[in-house]
């Protein structure tokens, strides 16, 4: 499947992309696998990265493609499981599912941001962290104490404490997007995105992502000073 998603790709100049375990499932989902390029309206490359690769690959299978030069491309690559007499078909099928999803996020995208992640906190005392702990707000509230405290024992920079002032009040805000209630797997990463939509200090952008990190097994750790002590 890995071969035939870059055979299909490679006439265009791409490099389809994917990590082990998609290239695994789909392995695994198909005897027979035709490799066929389809593509998307270039407009939804609007979006941050992250999202399109996340609707293609965890909501549909598909394998993302890049250009040389690493960016991503307005093509991607479906595994069918069946030879048909006429492949623009299957490819009229996939740009069509893909479309919809698509147009979701951006919906979503639009809609979030319509609000600061300083209003999206507001969400968090509706979001239950745990019967006995509180709301996600309770739990913020907490982490802030600690990171006011860690930050002091670790004699942060001046700027870096700046940086962690500006982004513990909107730590997780992201929980309460449409995008991320939609794609679980974006929090942090749309954290980042809508910071960087507002005008925020990169640093402070980058540590709202490393703050959720490791998400779980052989997940990376956390870049920065920042984003470790909110971590």
């Amino acid at each position: 499947t890995w071969g035939a998603a870059n055979e299909a790709a490679a006439p265009h100049g791409l490099v389809a992309s994917g990590d082990a375990a998609l290239r695994a499932e789909v392995r695994n989902l198909v005897e027979l696998p035709i490799a066929v390029l389809g593509s998307f309206d270039e407009a939804y490359l609007e979006l941050p990265d992250e999202v399109l690769s996340t609707v293609m690959i965890h909501h549909q299978r598909f394998f993302p493609t890049h250009r040389e030069d690493g960016a991503l491309a307005r093509h991607f690559v479906g595994i069918s499981n069946n030879r048909v007499s006429d492949v623009g078909i299957v490819r009229e099928g996939y740009e069509q599912v893909l479309a919809g999803r698509l147009y979701d996020a951006r919906f979503f995208w639009d809609a979030d941001r319509r609000k600061s992640l300083s209003q999206h906190a507001w969400g968090l005392s509706g979001i239950a962290f745990q019967k006995d702990l509180g709301s996600m707000a309770d739990k913020i509230a907490r982490v802030s104490e600690v990171a006011a405290s860690l930050a002091e024992a670790l004699q942060l920079p001046k700027d870096e404490r700046g940086a962690l002032d500006q982004a513990l009040p909107i730590f997780r805000a992201d929980l309460s997007t449409d995008m991320v209630y939609e794609f679980p797997e974006l929090e942090g990463v749309m954290a980042r995105a809508y910071a960087r939509a507002e005008g925020m200090p990169e640093q402070v952008a980058t540590a709202l992502e490393d703050g959720v990190l490791p998400k779980g097994p052989g997940d990376r750790l956390p870049a920065t000073r920042i984003g470790a002590v909110l971590a």
